[in-house]
């Protein structure tokens, strides 16, 4: 009888758990719809504009992903965020949540101190509103190429050292998981020479950007400006990590040009690591290989990002 009443007993038990299992197995391992999206010209400071690239996902709570921030290059005077689409989009797709801000250049700026403001508020921007589209403040990365690296370096060092930018000392950042700078000026070489140069090639509008930007102008250089520091009196450069990449055919900033930049920031920064990573390759070889498919520069890329702002 007992033993009827306990098959009885177990033969309920098996029966609620084969009806109530089912719906709840499926509730917790619906699989996560992700698409991958922009947010175009948004509005970040006075008439600029920046892009998210960022993750439409079917769960309501998903992990928040890491940020990359990109600063184009284009000598201080034709660059703009839509040249690096490309870039943005690559970045998304493999998991990143990336921020592509539009910055004025020469003539439309003409003053590098107008640059690094709007950097620096397109870095604040993103820090009080990256979580809204899924991106965690706590990992972020920034990326300059060419003229975007000196910005982003100078940017970094002017806020960490709290000096004036357009007569009003400059917030320190949130700190970054990593700084990345790509083929990178960190001193604007002899400007009256580039001028003369410039002008004899006809890259005329080259030699009115550094006309412009640079003659008879100083402050502009992040490399001097570290020069003019103690041996390690400064704590922290706003990043627990800093990569120069070079290239070896790079006729624009020539292999070599970050050497001085990495000893001033050793020398003068306590809490910092530092990678210097040199590729076969021209001035462009990442960002235009990005843009235009190279599978090499792609790898090269997100290897670089990946390995201080992991997934």
């Amino acid at each position: 009888m007992k033993s009827s009443l306990l098959i009885k007993l177990f033969s309920f038990i098996a029966v609620a758990v084969s009806i109530y299992a089912s719906p709840i197995s499926k509730k917790y391992n619906k699989e996560e719809k992700v698409t991958l999206t922009v947010d175009k010209n948004v509005n970040y400071y006075h008439d600029l504009d920046l892009d998210v690239y960022y993750q439409k996902s079917s769960l309501k709570k998903v992990e928040k992903k890491p940020v990359v921030i990109y600063i184009y290059g284009g000598a201080w005077c034709s660059g703009n965020k839509e040249k690096n689409a490309k870039t943005g989009e690559f970045l998304n797709e493999n998991g990143y949540i990336s921020v592509l801000p539009n910055y004025h250049v020469f003539p439309n700026a003409t003053n590098v101190e107008t640059m690094v403001d709007e950097i620096h508020h397109a870095i604040q921007w993103t820090n009080k509103n990256i979580h809204k589209y899924g991106g965690d403040k706590k990992r972020m990365t920034i990326v300059g190429h060419s003229a975007g690296s000196h910005l982003t370096a100078l940017t970094l060092v002017k806020s960490t050292l709290g000096m004036k930018n357009l007569g009003k000392p400059l917030k320190k950042l949130p700190t970054f998981k990593d700084v990345l700078l790509l083929n990178g000026p960190y001193v604007v070489g002899d400007i009256e020479e580039s001028i003369e140069i410039f002008s004899k090639i006809g890259m005329i509008e080259y030699a009115e950007a550094f006309k412009g930007l640079f003659l008879n102008k100083t402050g502009y250089n992040p490399q001097d400006i570290l020069a003019e520091r103690k041996k390690k009196s400064i704590k922290s450069l706003g990043t627990e990590h800093i990569t120069f990449l070079e290239c070896t055919e790079d006729m624009t900033v020539p292999l070599g040009s970050a050497d001085p930049m990495i000893e001033q920031v050793k020398r003068t920064v306590k809490n910092i690591s530092i990678k210097h990573v040199v590729i076969e390759g021209e001035h462009n070889t990442i960002n235009h290989g990005i843009r235009d498919g190279d599978e090499e520069a792609k790898k090269t890329f997100i290897n670089l990002v990946k390995k201080y702002n992991k997934l």
